[in-house]
């Protein structure tokens, strides 16, 4: 009897999982078209989405796993004050930068690995409704006029 107790212990924690990782998978698709078509309407070549790692508590990473512009399949950068998106997570206010290369706040590192050439970036903070908490932040990279050359993303 023990060992039956058990392997239906087990069954349902495999079923946690399970309905886990379909969530998981089901939220990602959300998050995807959200930023397929968000950074469409902004006019934005490419956008990602940050989220704070619950997964460990005392976490200092931001991760993203909805980029649009290119097929890495997971990025993480630190969350402090030191990068663009983790200033925006850590202080809750909206950041706007018609220069990268010229705000100390921009790693030119990740324009390397990517092969790209980051100009103008927006960031915005996604708050929690009932406590104000930022729970994610939305980075939309190089705004686009409608004539295809590059522009900066206003205040509006």
């Amino acid at each position: 009897f023990g060992c039956l107790l058990g392997m239906s212990c087990l069954l349902f924690m495999d079923t946690d999982r399970a309905d886990r990782l379909k969530k998981e998978k089901e939220l990602t698709s959300i998050f995807q078209s959200v930023m397929d078509e968000g950074h469409k309407l902004v006019n934005a070549d490419r956008c990602a989405l940050w989220m704070a790692d619950e997964t460990k508590k005392e976490s200092d990473e931001l991760w993203s796993r909805v980029v649009t512009g290119t097929n890495k399949k997971e990025i993480r950068v630190l969350k402090n004050v030191g990068s663009v998106v983790g200033t925006c997570f850590t202080t809750g206010e909206v950041i706007n930068i018609s220069d990268a290369y010229q705000d100390e706040r921009f790693n030119k590192q990740v324009d390397a690995e990517f092969q790209y050439r980051t100009r103008s970036i927006v960031a915005v903070p996604v708050k929690n409704k009932e406590d104000g908490k930022v729970i994610a932040v939305i980075q939309m990279i190089n705004k686009k006029k409608e004539d295809g050359s590059d522009g900066v993303f206003n205040d509006a």
